[in-house]
């Protein structure tokens, strides 16, 4: 008996190997967030080895590419990010970042790679529409690059959009799955805190900005705890302080920064009023003043069910594990998730034992390189075939 030809054993070993070369590439060399301009220029080449001659630029370090098949079809963007982050890797790979401080401790090189697989696919077998490869930059730090992409029309006129991200705690090849809020917001803040100077040993005639600053750490916490609904996931964390000159003189300025992290708009949009109102309170009891700042990063993910279903219908049997609980993680591909039916899926590149996202020992097994690319083609052409529902909010 002859066995069924699948999207991912129609990669075979050249193609394969041509996805390990690029994304073994792409890690050699990584390139922070706006800055991926020699990233761009590898993965513009092998896509320029595909065929494909009119990529264009996108979010100004980004690249996007149609695969049309039937041009009276529907439309459907494939979204892969290409940042890397500030860490030093520690994994002694004979292909590990050469760029000091620098790594893809995120999988993007992995990700990008998949994605030009799965334009590898569409063009060995044409697509009953149209597929759009958008290699975003940016996912990583502000200005965040899907924002942009929202913004410079990438996604109009398309019926949904997809994305893949890597798990390295689950098994190679499965694929985890979510529908509905799935991942959370991201904002930043910045309090500054205004006292008056003095000598430590005449306090009373000084106006302490560390005494205010610590009293409005600890009062943020019960945003938390006294503020929000419990039944609604919420996080205020103060990551940096900076204040103060000397041991014996007492500080009148601190500036604190720190994050909010939301499943709902509604808590997402109550925290940021009740930062100001917490930190302005408590230093006011200090006697000092207090002004806040809230920079709106990503919004809450929230996945398509029919975006989901498509995912899951595109999946090898037995690979799908139903997630029960979003993550306090945030993705910029929620901007694409606020304007189109979308949906991204988790793909397992490990186990157990695995490096964590973000570690300087992070690592995928790329075996799931051709397996994320036939994720991605499969799932693309499902949608083309039953666009989303977009009453199934």
């Amino acid at each position: 008996m002859v066995a069924e030809e699948t999207s991912v054993t129609r990669i075979n070993g050249s193609m394969s190997e041509r996805l390990i070369t690029l994304r073994r590439d792409l890690h050699r060399r990584p390139e922070l967030s706006n800055h991926e301009l020699a990233t761009a220029a590898r993965i513009a080449t092998e896509l320029g080895a595909l065929g494909l001659t009119e990529i264009r630029q996108i979010a100004g370090t980004g690249l996007a590419v149609d695969v049309c098949g039937d041009s009276r079809g529907p439309l459907v963007v494939v979204r892969a990010d290409m940042d890397a982050l500030p860490i030093t890797e520690d994994t002694r790979l004979p292909f590990a970042s050469e760029t000091p401080g620098v790594m893809h401790a995120c999988g993007h090189d992995a990700h990008s790679a998949m994605a030009v697989g799965a334009a590898s696919l569409a063009l060995d077998r044409p697509p009953a529409g149209t597929l759009r490869f958008v290699f975003q930059p940016a996912e990583e730090a502000e200005p965040l690059g899907g924002r942009r992409v929202v913004a410079e029309g990438a996604l109009d006129g398309a019926i949904a959009a997809i994305a893949l991200h890597v798990h390295p705690s689950l098994p190679t090849g499965t694929v985890g799955l979510r529908a509905g809020p799935s991942m959370a917001s991201s904002d930043e803040f910045t309090i500054t805190v205004t006292g008056r100077a003095g000598h430590v040993g005449w306090p009373h005639e000084a106006v302490d900005a560390i005494a205010a600053a610590t009293a409005i750490v600890v009062e943020l916490q019960t945003i938390v705890s006294r503020r929000t609904d419990p039944r609604t996931p919420i996080t205020v964390h103060v990551g940096r302080i900076e204040g103060g000159s000397a041991g014996n003189v007492v500080a009148d300025t601190v500036v604190m920064t720190g994050t909010i992290r939301a499943l709902s708009a509604g808590a997402r949009a109550r925290a940021h009023e009740l930062v100001g109102e917490v930190a302005s309170a408590v230093a006011a009891a200090h006697g000092a003043r207090a002004e806040a700042e809230v920079v709106s990063g990503e919004p809450p993910l929230d996945n398509h069910p029919s975006v989901i279903d498509a995912f899951a219908a595109a999946a090898a049997t037995g690979s799908v594990r139903r997630l029960p609980q979003p993550t306090m993680n945030s993705e910029d591909f929620a901007f694409y998730t606020e304007r189109v039916p979308a949906g991204m899926a988790w793909l397992g590149v490990g186990g157990e034992d695995a490096a964590p996202l973000h570690h300087p020992r992070f690592t995928i097994d790329e075996a799931a390189l051709p397996i994320g690319a036939a994720l991605l083609y499969d799932t693309a052409c499902a949608l083309l075939a039953a666009p989303p529902e977009l009453d199934r909010r």
